[in-house]
């Protein structure tokens, strides 16, 4: 069955061989305040949790991902912070349709700080007013597979700020996504580093 009830305040540092925290089956959850730094694997382990909000948390030093996010639909990542994981910040895979990641400080990690995966189902995900600054990898990597929209964000000091598959920055990145700088479409996102700030297309998981 699925759990409910919140998790609040709780902290998790340097786990030997295994997550900050392991969030499975959850539904209507509210995931606030909480602390995971210096783990040997993910942050924050999110599998197969819908409907939930996760707000103020901090993923910081952890060995593999900050955010590791499977089978999860329609949930709220709202004001954390993502800081020097080993692999990507945000990691969203495996058939997770309608997430929102909104107003996050994602800054560097070691990978991608945010990567939607391409041929996992990857559906319908709102990135919004998010500061993505100095990942070692692409600040967004948008690989989903499709109706992303990317919009309000501010990215700089990434190998490259924002790339992903397709032939244009408007109808086919991604499958279907919508995107644009700020002098094209008024969507927002600021560019420093690269990446589509004159809307060239990308080639995938650079």
């Amino acid at each position: 069955g699925e759990c409910t009830g919140p998790i609040i305040g709780n902290r998790s540092i340097r786990n030997a061989d295994e997550e900050g925290f392991d969030l499975s089956n959850y539904e209507e959850t509210t995931i606030s305040g909480n602390k995971a730094i210096g783990n040997t694997e993910e942050g924050f382990d999110v599998f197969n949790v819908d409907r939930s909000l996760f707000e103020n948390n901090l993923s910081k030093d952890n060995g593999e991902d900050g955010f590791d996010i499977i089978a999860s639909d329609t949930n709220t990542f709202k004001n954390n912070r993502i800081i020097g994981n080993a692999e990507d910040g945000f990691r969203i895979n495996l058939f997770s349709e309608s997430n929102t990641l909104i107003k996050n400080t994602i800054r560097g990690n070691f990978g991608d700080g945010i990567d939607l995966d391409t041929n996992d189902g990857t559906e319908d995900t709102v990135i919004d007013g998010n500061i993505v600054r100095n990942n070692r990898g692409t600040g967004i990597e948008n690989d989903g597979k499709a109706d992303t929209v990317i919009k309000n964000n501010t990215m700089r000091g990434n190998r490259t700020d924002l790339a992903g598959r397709g032939d244009d920055c408007d109808g086919g990145f991604g499958a279907a996504a919508v995107l644009a700088d700020s002098a094209d479409d008024g969507f927002g996102n600021t560019f420093v580093t690269g990446g589509f700030a004159v809307c060239t297309p990308g080639t995938g998981d650079e």
